[in-house]
Parts: C-alpha cells; sequence; structure tokens
C-alpha cells in the first residue's frame, strides 16, 4: 500500500527554502576597509589625547 506520494518542488523557491542566510553578510573587503577606518580613527585619538596630556603637564 502506497502511504505517502512524492511531490515535486523548486528548492531555489523562497517559499520552500526560505529567506537566503546569507543576505545580511557584509563583503570582506568591507570588513578589511571599516577595520583600517578605525585603526586610523584609534591613531589620531591617541595623538589628540597624549598632546592634552603633554599640555597639561605644561601647564600644571
Amino acid at each position: 500500500a502506497i502511504v505517502a506520494k512524492s511531490q515535486a518542488f523548486d528548492c531555489h523557491d523562497p517559499d520552500v527554502s526560505g529567506p537566503d542566510i546569507f543576505q545580511k553578510l557584509i563583503p570582506m573587503a568591507i570588513h578589511l576597509v571599516v577595520s583600517e577606518y578605525s585603526e586610523e580613527k584609534a591613531k589620531l585619538l591617541r595623538e589628540i589625547v597624549e598632546l592634552t596630556d603633554n599640555k597639561s603637564q605644561e601647564l600644571e
């Protein structure tokens, strides 16, 4: 006795496979650029803090 019938489906159909799991991923090139930006920003902030500390010491 046949218990179940096979049914054809398209595995690329969003109703079958759900949303694309990679759609929210950011490309590696963007990660690298953001990382470089963050490092340059941190360098500038360190320089400013160092200058501020030096000037504060001169005033004391």
